[in-house]
């Protein structure tokens, strides 16, 4: 009995690990599309004022 709830335990506690990680990559991927976005406008305005 008990190492059957030890064994429900850890599969919770891999659940919630997996969810924490999955929250940090969109975090990341977030941060990733961002400064993507920065270095666009950054192109972007370099293109403009080499052109003007």
């Amino acid at each position: 009995m008990k190492k059957k709830n030890y064994s429900f335990i850890s599969s919770q506690w891999s659940a919630v690990s997996h969810q924490r990680s999955a929250v940090s990559g969109q975090r990341s991927a977030y941060f990733i599309q961002q400064l993507s976005t920065v270095e666009q406008a950054l192109a972007f305005g370099h293109a403009v004022g080499t052109t003007l």
